[in-house]
């Protein structure tokens, strides 16, 4: 059985804390992690910061977590992630080092899509990245084929930058921050790149299309009618394409034929024609079109090994010969409540206690000795402690002291977008843990 691996939302926009209130990230969702980018902030430009967290909320440790962007962004803008606290803002996140002097274990980790076709037994990469910051000699990288969910890991041996012309031409183009990837292994799977969802006529000019229209459903949800009129070429009718759904697909004349690419990437961006009596003269078909969405390859922010901890058991707030025996009957921590606080349980007499928390007040009140406690949290408890632990005598006013961990590493999304970028639309990206157990 395999690991419950979350990303949760840190509890303010401007980061902070895990708490068990916070929602799941849906990474793939539009701005659901990213925000939507409005027409203002689009021309002036802008640098983001969302915090995260891996949550691990199975009772088995996952170990050597690595956390990596399985998806880039389908705009100008650009992503990178870091390794974040059990609490920081994005006031500290903005000072971390970048760049490749950064020292080790500090840096921020970005992905390329791959620009050239990677076969068996391959060592050099090509690839488009977003950033020019993002690989280090000596990282973890893992290949991830998107099409089948296969990854495997391997070592950067070199990292070089802006092959530009000088290399492959990839699916957008030689990229201003094309990289050549060299690793110190051999892929043992083949990596294809993303491709456009493409529709090929059939039809040949002169076309006779006057009084004709075409119906296209694009991405499943935006439905567009383009109506011809005189047109008889294939230049003529892709320019008459092009202006009606611009924002979306574009039409190409080729050898007297029609081509239609959609403007984006990956296999949710589709299309289709459902009507028109124009089908037949231009030689298209009613099937779905779809991208590939290719592979990418990412370098690995290591998180290591997540599980939640009961930090330290602290009884000196304890006068007499009160005791919690936690070596014999260890306070239990849940994977799913228990979070990176302190916590304080506070003697109102012999038998009678109540638990605070340092970020969320009172949790508990009335417990007793006698009983096993486990202050509910969310759809979890804080932890669990108990009964068979206390011996010996308490007096009013003494304290025990409970630091617990969450099973959770906070991490950082930076996202940047120059000024007067290309729109973006849907704002989203992807980013996938990858572990043992």
């Amino acid at each position: 059985m395999g690991l419950l691996i979350k990303f949760k939302h840190a509890n303010t926009s401007e980061g902070g804390v895990l708490s068990i209130a916070n929602t799941d990230i849906q990474t793939g969702i539009p701005y659901d992690f990213l925000p939507e980018i409005d027409d203002e902030t689009r021309l002036a430009g802008w640098i983001i910061g969302k915090k995260g967290f891996v949550k691990n909320e199975s009772d088995d440790m996952a170990s050597g977590v690595y956390l990596i962007i399985s998806r880039l962004t389908e705009g100008e803008d650009r992503i990178l992630i870091h390794s974040g606290t059990e609490d920081d803002v994005w006031d500290d996140a903005e000072e971390y080092p970048t760049g490749p002097t950064g020292p080790e274990g500090d840096e921020w980790y970005g992905a390329g899509d791959v620009a050239e076709a990677i076969e068996i037994g391959d060592s050099e990469f090509y690839i488009e990245s977003e950033y020019e910051e993002g690989f280090h000699d000596g990282d973890v990288i893992f290949l991830l084929n998107r099409v089948t969910n296969t990854w495997e890991r391997l070592t950067l041996d070199s990292v070089e930058w802006d092959w530009g012309a000088s290399g492959p031409t990839g699916p957008t183009g030689p990229g201003f921050y094309g990289a050549k990837l060299t690793a110190t292994g051999v892929t043992e799977n083949a990596y294809p790149v993303k491709e456009k969802a493409t529709m090929q006529g059939t039809g040949t000019e002169a076309f006779s299309l006057s009084g004709k229209y075409l119906t296209l459903l694009i991405d499943g949800k935006y439905t567009a009618t383009v109506e011809f009129t005189t047109e008889t070429t294939a230049a003529e009718v892709a320019e008459t394409m092009n202006t009606a759904l611009g924002d979306y697909l574009e039409a190409t004349a080729s050898a007297g034929k029609v081509r239609i690419d959609h403007l984006l990437y990956y296999y949710h961006h589709y299309f289709k024609i459902t009507a028109g009596d124009a089908l037949t003269e231009l030689g298209f078909d009613t099937n779905e079109h779809r991208g590939c969405d290719g592979s990418i390859i990412a370098a690995g922010l290591l998180l290591g090994d997540i599980k939640p901890e009961i930090v330290s058991v602290d009884t000196s707030g304890v006068v007499g010969d009160g005791e919690y025996d936690n070596s014999n009957y260890p306070i239990l921590p849940d994977p799913v409540g228990t979070v990176d606080d302190v916590l304080t349980l506070t003697f109102e007499d012999d038998e009678t206690y109540s638990i605070s928390s340092v970020n969320h007040g009172t949790i508990a009140t009335d417990c007793k000795t006698s009983e096993d406690v486990s202050p509910a949290h969310g759809s979890g408890v804080y932890c669990t402690i108990y009964s068979a632990g206390f011996s010996g005598t308490f007096a009013e006013g003494d304290t025990i002291v409970v630091t617990t961990a969450a099973s959770a590493e906070g991490f950082w999304l930076e996202n940047i977008g120059e000024a007067d970028c290309e729109r973006i639309s849907p704002n989203r990206c992807g980013l996938k843990a990858i572990y043992r157990f």
